[in-house]
């Protein structure tokens, strides 16, 4: 093979990752660090039995208008709290459905409305840019698939918390292992908040 060829072929699949980088947008949700190692939930794995415990739930719902085009991100995140800038134990990003004629973005901003309905955990969020895993045995491990049920979702009463919710739920995860692909379960039992995207910017 002409070394010129593989040479350009090399370079064209470099330009395409570069040019493919640069005209997705792209989301930073930075959260304050006593949030982040914050303890206002757990996550409870059936096999192997294990207890995560969990920051806040956040759910975001914003348009991101970049290059003429508008992304939408739609989606939950569930992450274990995690102390002076420590990877989180688990990290999903769960895909939350709108019906035709709503949006999600700019109503009521009810967590409720997800109660019984199965959300699909997707493999990746943050509009392709980061990935769902969960730490086994010190090994992370990455999320290909999976469902979260809420199934009770009610505002707390306290009111240093308002617009904070109280979740349960169970879930499923297909996870990629040394060995294959592994089924996880388990429950869910936590604080679930929606940002407040409509004055957000979003990095571009």
């Amino acid at each position: 093979m002409n070394f010129g060829k593989v040479a350009w072929g090399l370079l064209s699949a470099a330009l395409a990752f570069v040019l493919n980088t640069q005209l997705k947008p792209s989301l930073e949700r930075n959260y304050a660090p006593a949030e982040n190692a914050a303890v206002t939930g757990t996550l409870t794995l059936r096999a192997p039995a294990v207890e995560i415990p969990l920051m806040t739930l956040h759910v975001t719902t914003l348009n991101v208008e970049h290059l003429g085009r508008s992304f939408k991100i739609r989606e939950l995140l569930l992450r274990a709290a995690a102390d002076s800038g420590a990877a989180p134990a688990i990290e999903l990003f769960v895909r939350l459905p709108e019906a035709p004629g709503d949006d999600l973005a700019t109503g009521p901003h009810n967590p409720s409305v997800f109660r019984q309905v199965d959300l699909a955990i997707a493999p990746t969020g943050r509009l392709g840019r980061q990935s769902s895993y969960i730490v086994i045995e010190q090994r992370r491990v990455p999320v290909t698939l999976g469902t979260l049920t809420l199934t009770d979702v009610a505002p707390l009463d306290d009111d240093a918390k308002a617009g904070a919710y109280h979740a349960l739920g169970r879930f499923e995860l297909q996870v990629e292992s040394s060995h294959g692909m592994d089924l996880l379960s388990g429950r869910l039992d936590g604080q679930l908040v929606w940002d407040d995207d409509r004055a957000a910017a979003a990095s571009r």
